[in-house]
């Protein structure tokens, strides 16, 4: 796995878009839509700058098998 078992995970409660975290990526892995934080997995290498700036702890990098599973996961 190329991302070494690591996603960057959002809180959507706690984030507040303020767009913080996507002045800091070098990579350009987050875009701000309006109130939307998206995460482009290809392009983050998991350097944690995003998470060490968000005032709120909104993000948090987490082993894969720790994210919660979609529906279309759990019905494969």
């Amino acid at each position: 796995m190329a991302n070494g078992g690591k996603e960057l995970s959002i809180d959507r409660f706690k984030c507040a878009a303020c767009g913080a975290c996507v002045t800091v990526c070098r990579n350009d892995a987050l875009m701000l839509w309006g109130a939307w934080l998206e995460i482009k997995e290809e392009r983050c290498n998991y350097c944690s700058a995003c998470v060490n700036i968000c005032p709120l702890g909104a993000l948090s990098i987490v082993s894969s098998s720790q994210m919660p599973q979609t529906q279309s996961q759990r019905d494969a």
